[in-house]
């Protein structure tokens, strides 16, 4: 179980947070591990009016946000038709799925591997254009040695 503060940050919550988003990438690498078995491996970061939002979120929104409201996406993630390597989010009756994304990114010549360089270069580097959603940490590095080959 992840959280938005995990995922997109949330003021006041630097440590929560942290905690939260290394248990997004715990489950990344589980999913790796278990595929082999055919073991499904998902995070879920609810939004629910809880214990420790009554006291951040309005009244109205802690209704609405009601714990029940996540349980379809929960149920989902752990049934036989449920995808792996997933991360979803769920409250309130809204379903979404959240996903690390990497851009094109830009490869500098040698002699150009240079702060100014990655400046000049920013608006191409963060691109999102053609961005993937890479399934392991193995993909970053073959989408880098084939930009570095000038694919």
């Amino acid at each position: 179980t992840a959280s938005s503060t995990g995922l997109y940050g949330n003021f006041g919550q630097t440590n929560y947070g942290a905690a939260k988003l290394g248990l997004a990438g715990f489950t990344k690498s589980l999913y790796l591990e278990g595929a082999k078995n055919n073991i499904k491996v998902n995070t879920i970061a609810p939004l629910a009016g809880t214990r420790m939002t009554e006291d951040i979120m309005p009244e109205e929104a802690f209704k609405a946000f009601n714990p029940v409201n996540v349980v379809p996406a929960a149920l989902f993630l752990v049934s036989e038709d449920c995808p792996t390597n997933t991360i979803m989010g769920a409250g309130g009756g809204f379903f979404h799925t959240a996903n690390i994304t990497m851009t094109r990114g830009v490869a500098l010549p040698e002699g150009e591997r240079t702060p100014e360089a990655v400046a000049a270069h920013w608006e191409k580097i963060s691109d999102r254009t053609g961005e993937t959603v890479p399934q392991s940490g193995a993909e970053q590095s073959m989408a880098a040695i084939q930009r570095l080959q000038g694919n």
